[in-house]
């Protein structure tokens, strides 16, 4: 009578429990490594047990996933970690960002929306060849960075703004705004203009609904111009942000980008300056302290544990002056075998402390910095956001 072998030990001489906690402290950035040791081990990294001991010894950690988009509309998918130095800098540093490139959608839709929900990154709508408008959505597990098909949306859609509240992700563009559920793929609609009352006795055009820190916001035009506008649900109807309902105009909806750290809305602005809102306060600040000459082109932001991290495109050095001394020598200004010869940005990544000052004045302190990646220069930030896994 033949008998099964039982299960291969995870560490030798431990029982399972205890040498699945102890593998759940390795930091994510080994997993990799760790899972090439033993079958075992690479079937705990694919396990959901592993995360739940994560979880339980409150050993998760920060991890952020960047989106870049080419100029051809292609999406590349960065996972961002942190990873000890054995050199540790003069100020102490002790710590460098380790980038690495995980596989992209098998089938990707153009101009998809991204959005942060749990553990879990969703990927909606967009465009298929042909200009078609997509109903896929994909979802990235944040846990074992594996792609798999979700439920699809009932219809294609594109052009939209997406945000996430109660386990809902909501989906607006100018003509209507729905309620999309994950888990049972249901739509809903929500917010509809005839049932909200109108913003100081006018209707007004709302040309999106966003969400920020768990509320709905609304860009409107109400003919004098562009104004944001807060949902209040006790009273069923769109009020004026700021002292006495001052003409606040939040841009973050249009960069599609922002996070919230002790109450403060926090992004980069169109002119690549980091500005906050604070929520309860309703009061839009710069955010100083920062090299005031420092700007951050197209910059994305995200909280990692209560630390302001920012992305941001900058020239390569040396670049205009190599492409001027080519212009001066006639050379064909960059042209190889009859093509041009797209040039390259580098991305970099800082970390700002943030001080609330109490008085509304927000300050900021840099206290690392560090080139992550080269990208072509028309490539575009879609997507950046902080997970803890």
């Amino acid at each position: 009578m033949s008998t099964s072998e039982p299960p291969p030990e995870l560490i030798p001489l431990l029982p399972s429990d205890v040498a699945r906690e102890c593998l759940a402290r390795i930091p994510l950035w080994q997993h990799p490594k760790l899972s090439i040791v033993s079958k075992s081990n690479k079937s705990l990294m694919k396990s959901p047990l592993l995360f739940s001991s994560r979880t339980k010894l409150n050993c998760t950690e920060h991890v952020l996933y960047l989106t870049l988009r080419s100029s051809s509309n292609l999406d590349s998918w960065y996972i961002l970690y942190r990873k000890p130095d054995p050199n540790p800098s003069p100020a102490g540093q002790d710590f460098k960002i380790l980038t690495v490139q995980i596989p992209p959608i098998s089938n990707p839709s153009f101009q998809s929306q991204i959005i942060l929900l749990g553990t879990k990154i969703y990927v909606l709508g967009g465009f298929l060849s042909g200009f078609q408008p997509s109903s896929d959505v994909w979802v990235l597990d944040c846990r074992f960075n594996t792609w798999e098909q979700g439920l699809s949306l009932p219809m294609g859609r594109f052009f939209f703004i997406a945000g996430a509240i109660d386990g809902k992700i909501h989906l607006s563009d100018t003509s209507c705004n729905k309620a999309f559920d994950p888990v049972s793929g249901r739509l809903e609609e929500f917010l509809r203009s005839e049932d909200v009352q109108a913003f100081k006795g006018k209707r007004l055009l709302l040309w999106y609904i966003f969400v920020a820190g768990g509320r709905f916001y609304g860009n409107v035009d109400d003919g004098e111009g562009n104004i944001t506008v807060l949902y209040e649900p006790t009273t069923n109807a769109w009020i004026g942000l700021g002292k006495d309902e001052d003409r606040l105009h939040l841009d973050f909806c249009y960069h599609r980008n922002f996070c919230e750290i002790d109450g403060v809305l926090y992004y980069c602005d169109s002119f690549g300056k980091l500005r906050g809102f604070n929520v309860e306060n309703e009061v839009l600040k710069d955010l100083r302290g920062v090299d005031e000459e420092l700007i951050f082109p197209d910059g994305k932001v995200a909280n990692v544990g209560g630390r302001l991290v920012v992305v941001w495109k900058k020239e390569k050095r040396g670049e205009k002056e190599e492409e001027g001394k080519g212009k001066r020598n006639g050379e064909g200004e960059g042209e190889e075998n009859g093509e041009e010869k797209e040039k390259e940005v580098d991305i970099w990544y800082a970390e700002i402390e943030l001080k609330n000052l109490g008085d509304g004045d927000l300050r900021g302190k840099i206290l690392f910095s560090q080139k992550i990646l080269s990208a072509s220069s028309g490539s575009k930030f879609v997507h950046f956001a902080s997970v803890s896994v």
